[in-house]
């Protein structure tokens, strides 16, 4: 299967970042990614668009302890 592989300093060059989440199981994560200080134990966290624009779209479930 083919792949491409996008590190770190390449997502955060991108002009706009979008994460879908969806489900109760990822509210953990939602939390420490977006409302959370950056920490490499949650890599979500360390993706933020550097020159432009950084989204998530987050179903109730997964934004639920926010």
């Amino acid at each position: 299967m083919d792949r491409i592989t996008l590190t770190l300093p390449m997502l955060r060059s991108a002009g706009e970042v979008l994460f879908l989440v969806a489900g109760e199981s990822k509210a953990d994560a939602v939390r420490r990614a977006f409302a959370g200080e950056p920490s490499p134990s949650t890599p979500g966290s360390l993706v933020r668009a550097a020159h432009g624009t950084t989204a998530a779209v987050l179903d109730v479930a997964a934004a639920a302890k926010l």
